[in-house]
């Protein structure tokens, strides 16, 4: 992922969660927004076996400039739940 700025639509932020995820019934982020604002983004699977998922951002999502973290969350279709590693990016304002 490159530098962002507030406003980018169509950012890919991938990760790896180095595990088979072929019976993951469920996807997603949560992300802490610099000004404390905590969503989630539903991603979706680019390698089952490998464990890659990756969400494209949308109007709205970089609304702030300053340092996101994200955290992958990951559901199996036998109710096993468990979180990637929380990672960060910042996301700038213009001209930065």
């Amino acid at each position: 992922m490159g530098k962002s700025y507030v406003g980018d639509i169509g950012t890919r932020i991938r990760i790896n969660v180095c595990s088979d995820i072929t019976s993951a019934s469920g996807t997603w982020y949560n992300v802490l927004k610099p000004d404390g604002t905590e969503v989630e983004w539903d991603c979706m699977i680019e390698d089952y076996t490998k464990g890659i998922i990756y969400y494209d951002t949308i109007s709205g999502d970089f609304n702030v400039s300053g340092r996101y973290k994200y955290q992958g969350e990951i559901v199996l279709t036998n109710g096993d739940r468990w979180s990637a590693e929380t990672r960060m990016f910042d996301v700038y304002g213009a001209y930065q």
